[in-house]
């Protein structure tokens, strides 16, 4: 009870020390010389109310979720190089969707492509019946 008491004697201090501060012209803060009618705005459109909403931001437009169109006849791949060795055939290919380097050797299986063929130049690719040959460019001439 006692300490009640104590909070309300410190509370009407201070409010009465705003308003002799006030009067006596020595204003700590420029709002209590501000009469609440000229601050319409503040009425109007209270901070703390559930009404009150930031403005509205334009959203860019959401990437879709559908990979690009790729022919099914064509395998993702581009041929970097080829490794043909008399133990290994490798071919060395580049991944399009994920820019992955691959090592494939004859045999092996890539994106439902299998390697056929590993020649020095070239690689042949065959998922069921179809078959796609994969050529390095040709060399320019100095």
């Amino acid at each position: 009870m006692r300490r009640a008491s104590q909070l309300v004697a410190i509370v009407c201090a201070l409010s009465g020390g705003a308003a002799q501060a006030q009067e006596a012209g020595s204003i700590s803060n420029p709002l209590w010389s501000t009469p609440l009618e000229s601050i319409n705005a503040t009425r109007d459109r209270p901070l703390f109310t559930k009404g009150r909403r930031p403005p509205q931001v334009a959203e860019a437009p959401q990437p879709s979720d559908s990979a690009p169109s790729v022919d099914p006849a064509t395998p993702p791949f581009s041929l970097v190089g080829t490794v043909v060795g008399d133990q290994e055939k490798v071919a060395v290919v580049l991944e399009s969707g994920s820019q992955a380097v691959l090592r494939l050797p004859l045999g092996a299986s890539a994106s439902g492509w299998r390697v056929a063929e590993v020649a020095p130049r070239s690689v042949r690719l065959t998922r069921g019946p179809q078959s796609v040959t994969l050529e390095l460019p040709k060399p320019a001439l100095h």
